[in-house]
């Protein structure tokens, strides 16, 4: 199904009834990836999951994305589903957006988890990735996009989820060329701002990590960890930044055990 948010055809799913669960996903990825997950959950919740600006099947805003206007479109969603309040489950880039919800729309929120994900605004050296990343998507993106999603696994175990691997580059290469939106997403994540307030506020949260994690690195979850108010944190033992894959079960235990105690 689709919605259009500011002339701009976006692409969602819902299944199930109960209180809401929007899934997020994250960079490069669609909402293919909650697949499974969104088949269990729908048993108890009503799930909505959405394929993110310039991701998927949707659309890109040309010019002016940024992290708080992807949270804008995640809430013109629930405006048009007629839900006054859910909870937001994001995964990388998608726990950027929900942060960003968490700030903006904070009466609609019920409570949120950040799935390998950070409250951290780039520091100089993650903002030259994100330099370098725009550039290779713009003269080589199929090269770029077939090099970072490998990248995103932990190395020791990466042989383990071959075919995972493969699925998630196909579905990625599907958007483009010329995947401008690719451009605007990385764009939206280096200009994004420090969270970490949104951790202090009063809304039932679970932060979830990967102990291998290459782009959240362990030391970097624990400080969040430190500044985490009303909320519960794990560690994925062995996981780099793909848990719903590398330990798919584990993960999604966790995360149904947290929306359930929230309720």
């Amino acid at each position: 199904m689709y919605f259009y948010f500011r002339n701009t055809a976006i692409h969602y799913q819902t299944s199930g009834s109960g209180k809401a669960v929007v899934l997020l996903h994250g960079f490069l990825e669609s909402s293919e990836i909650w697949k499974e997950y969104s088949g269990r959950l729908s048993e108890d919740f009503r799930v909505i999951t959405i394929d993110l600006p310039g991701h998927g099947e949707s659309a890109f805003f040309s010019s002016g994305t940024t992290i708080d206007l992807m949270a804008e479109t995640v809430n013109a969603l629930l405006d048009e589903l007629k839900v006054e309040k859910a909870h937001l489950v994001g995964h990388s880039m998608g726990g950027y957006v929900t942060l960003a919800f968490a700030e903006l729309f904070r009466k609609k929120l019920s409570g949120f988890v950040l799935f390998h994900s950070t409250a951290f605004d780039d520091s100089e050296e993650a903002l030259e990735r994100r330099n370098k990343a725009i550039a290779m998507l713009k003269s080589h993106p199929e090269l770029y996009i077939n090099q970072t999603i490998p990248g995103l696994f932990r190395r020791e175990t990466l042989y383990k989820f071959s075919g995972e691997k493969y699925t998630l580059i196909k579905n990625a290469l599907k958007t483009g060329p010329p995947y401008q939106g690719y451009i605007e997403a990385v764009k939206a994540m280096r200009d994004r701002p420090d969270r970490i307030p949104v951790l202090r506020k009063n809304i039932p949260k679970l932060f979830l990590a990967g102990r291998y994690d290459p782009v959240i690195p362990e030391n970097i979850s624990f400080r969040q960890m430190y500044f985490m108010r009303h909320g519960e944190s794990a560690f994925l033992e062995e996981s780099g930044h793909m848990g719903f894959i590398e330990e798919k079960e584990a993960a999604y235990k966790i995360i149904r055990d947290f929306l359930y105690s929230v309720g």
